[in-house]
């Protein structure tokens, strides 16, 4: 027992260096521990028990920071991912890019990852780049400092340890936080070649935080940004979907660093954005998603999306109108006809799930044009019916559709029972109600 602590004091002073260490004590720093989960001081107590350092690390360190309680806490430590597997029952060691381990804490899951050192060869088989320079595999495993210089951004690069409240910085992250500036670790170029999503996570921060990218980043990311194609498809819309639902959508569309970004990815966010109408509706369902974000409620990622491309469903769908075809006919040859478009020429690939619940909020507003009869109750049943109604009441905001027919859905919803069988038994307009109101329900993640 005493060799295993003796062996692991050894191997956190070998080769770390307290030359470009600046430490922040608790009375420099505004970090309130009591902010800190229950899950996360158990996991770096039970490191530290067995000889180990540990520390909470990266997002959730800048969001102590900045007085935020931060959603996830992320660990990192100097034991090895096996080393940490064999500490923690109820644990599982994952990735293959990067291997981690997360630790199961009721319902609470934390990550737990080695410090990793950055080499310059390709040479090691736990480390790889493609030919782009993008790193495929990363598990070199080095000191505290060396994986602190090889994460993403300085405010990104602090610990933080909690029994003795002290903040730890290797790249001025604390002076560049509190300057709310957000500065690559290195040199841009050769960072965002190693991970292009650095693009993406810089435009999230900036926008989410307010921070300013620094001009050395926002040049290289300009530069590099066509390496974004390379990245692959599922980390590519996880990743941007981050910054449609981080809680400042509509500022992401109005600052032209970000809108540059989500403009590649999302050509049909450029298209929304320059006729009055399209613009108007879309601003107004990113603010509700906003707010409901600021509101720690759940979003309907697929009602974002259908909202961005609705303009192009909207054209096309008048456009079959006019060759004479019914409106529910019309709209399934708008979806199809955008859909078959879109999987041939899109960068950012939609995946099926999300596509399925974007086509029937789309056919659900050829249905609410019905407002009369047994269709009116079977559209209630319909999947994802919240996130289709939500979207038919922001259309009537903006006059895409007569607030009547919103008129009568709320007035339908809002009855039950005999009443309801009375409503849905009058045509739009012949039966007593308030004028329309703009009024939105909570179209949750399960239902829309």
């Amino acid at each position: 027992m005493i060799f295993g602590f003796l062996k692991h004091l050894r191997r956190q002073s070998k080769g770390e260096s307290q030359k470009n260490r600046v430490l922040i004590y608790k009375n420099e720093h505004s970090i309130d521990p009591g902010k800190i989960s229950i899950a996360a001081n158990k996991a770096i107590k039970g490191l530290q028990e067995k000889g180990y350092r540990a520390f909470i690390v990266g997002g959730a360190v800048r969001d102590l920071l900045l007085g935020l309680t931060p959603k996830d806490f992320d660990i990192a430590t100097n034991a090895t991912p096996e080393e940490i597997k064999e500490i923690f029952r109820r644990s599982k060691i994952i990735g293959r890019r990067f291997r981690l381990v997360h630790v199961y804490f009721s319902r609470e899951v934390l990550e737990i990852s080695t410090f990793r050192a950055t080499v310059s060869t390709n040479r090691n088989s736990m480390f790889l780049r493609d030919t782009t320079g993008r790193i495929i595999r990363d598990n070199i495993f080095g000191t505290q400092e060396e994986d602190a210089l090889r994460r993403d951004f300085t405010v990104n690069a602090m610990f933080y340890s909690p029994d003795e409240e002290v903040l730890i910085d290797y790249s001025n992250g604390y002076r560049d936080l509190v300057a709310k500036k957000l500065k690559i670790i290195g040199k841009p170029d050769t960072r965002f070649r190693e991970d292009p999503i650095r693009i993406l996570r810089a435009v999230r921060f900036s926008t989410q935080l307010g921070l300013s990218i620094d001009k050395l980043s926002l040049k290289s990311m300009r530069l590099q940004k066509n390496l974004l194609l390379n990245v692959p498809s599922s980390r590519l819309f996880e990743e941007t979907l981050k910054v449609l639902l981080c809680g400042e959508a509509v500022k992401a569309l109005s600052e032209p660093e970000s809108y540059e970004f989500l403009g590649l990815l999302l050509p049909e966010i450029k298209g929304a954005m320059s006729k009055t109408g399209n613009k108007e509706f879309l601003l107004n369902a990113l603010n509700k998603t906003d707010e409901r974000v600021a509101n720690n409620q759940p979003n309907s990622p697929a009602f974002v999306l259908a909202a961005i491309f609705w303009h192009e469903i909207l054209s096309r769908w008048q456009k079959e109108e006019l060759t004479g075809k019914k409106p529910f006919s019309a709209i399934v040859s708008a979806i199809d006809e955008f859909i078959n478009k879109r999987s041939r020429s899109s960068i950012l690939e939609v995946p099926k799930r999300f596509e399925l619940d974007m086509r029937n909020i789309w056919l659900m507003q050829a249905k609410f044009q019905k407002t009369a009869g047994r269709q009116s109750y079977a559209l209630l049943r319909t999947n994802r019916f919240r996130a289709g109604y939500d979207f038919m009441l922001l259309r009537a905001d903006v006059g895409q559709l007569d607030t009547k027919i919103a008129n009568w859905w709320q007035v339908f919803l809002r009855n039950n029972g005999d009443e309801k069988k009375t409503i849905s038994r009058h045509q739009l307009g012949s039966f007593p109600g308030k004028g329309y109101k703009k009024r939105f329900n909570m179209h949750r993640s399960e239902e829309g």
